[in-house]
């Protein structure tokens, strides 16, 4: 599932981590694109579904993916790699 049109400043919304949105979409693949056009959150369905659960992606050039004290992805992809956030499966 795809979402456009969180403004977290104009919104009031919580950041939406994996933790976050594995609470609304537990087993389907959920990205939410953010209205500043620099980040995406995702949910833990995406990290599965691209094996990044296993193997975690590197950060590409011009971005980052948002990482918790182990490694592993939180949800959150800032400019470049929030194009790739969705499944590929």
């Amino acid at each position: 599932m795809f979402f456009n049109g969180v403004d977290r400043m104009l919104q009031g919304a919580p950041i939406l981590t994996a933790d976050v949105l594995d609470r609304y979409f537990p087993t389907r693949p959920a990205v939410v694109l953010d209205n500043s056009g620099h980040l995406a959150y995702f949910n833990s369905a995406v990290i599965a579904g691209n094996g990044w659960d296993a193997t975690p992606p590197p950060d590409p050039v011009g971005g980052s993916y948002s990482r918790d004290d182990t490694g592993h992805l939180t949800g959150l992809a800032f400019e470049t790699p929030r194009c790739s956030a969705p499944p590929t499966w």
